[in-house]
């Protein structure tokens, strides 16, 4: 079961990504050039957090005109034996 709420967060955190950078978008068209970061999003109300996180709290970096989520390493469960 846990693996399915592993998956719900994955696809919540691909989403919200998404949105943000449509709003990046949004603000392209509407400023004329890309922002500088969330924080000047935030500032002229295209978001509502200075700093987004997705759902799941995982942050949310912005570089290169985009938002993205690194990677994270994922872990194994120790089995009782590993332990």
């Amino acid at each position: 079961m846990s693996k399915h709420f592993a998956s719900i967060d994955k696809k919540g955190c691909d989403s919200y990504v998404l949105m943000l950078n449509g709003q990046i978008e949004a603000y392209r068209i509407n400023e004329g050039k890309y922002p500088t970061g969330f924080q000047e999003l935030f500032d002229k109300d295209y978001i509502t957090e200075e700093a987004p996180k997705c759902p799941d709290n995982t942050e949310i970096s912005f570089g290169d005109h985009i938002a993205f989520v690194s990677e994270k390493q994922e872990s194994k469960p120790k089995s009782q034996t590993d332990q």
